[in-house]
């Protein structure tokens, strides 16, 4: 059995993470973080939007902007995760996942080529990946 060592400055986690795909959703202000999303051939991403924990207001601000951002900067992907809405109430379903989608075929449509929940490595049903214009 390996043991692993505990290392003060986390950097055995970083190369983790780095070596499988995950992003480091605080790199950027706002919860956006440039990375391939590339995962064993999967889809990429070049921006990703953590939501998790936003208001409906704050979720709705942060989508517009972060599609704004990506267009300026040629992106032509981006996930979204707005989480499964398991914390939402159970009459209305998943909150923050229903106002992602309306507003992407809603009022940002038009930077939008096609959305679809994410593959399970990338999130699932609690994600949506974006492609744009």
């Amino acid at each position: 059995m390996q043991r692993l060592s505990r290392q003060q400055d986390g950097s055995e986690i970083l190369r983790y993470v780095e070596r499988h795909g995950v992003v480091n959703k605080d790199a950027l202000p706002g919860g956006r973080a440039a990375g391939s999303g590339r995962r064993r051939g999967g889809p990429r991403y070049q921006a990703l939007l953590d939501l998790h924990g936003f208001t409906e207001e704050r979720a709705a601000a942060e989508l517009r902007e972060a599609v704004a951002d990506a267009r300026r900067r040629g992106y032509r992907a981006l996930l979204v995760v707005h989480g499964r809405g398991i914390h939402s109430d159970p009459a209305e379903g998943a909150v923050l996942q229903r106002l992602v989608r309306q507003m992407l075929s809603g009022g940002l449509s038009s930077s939008v080529r096609d959305m679809r929940p994410a593959p399970p490595a990338m999130g699932g049903d609690g994600a949506t990946l974006v492609y744009l214009r």
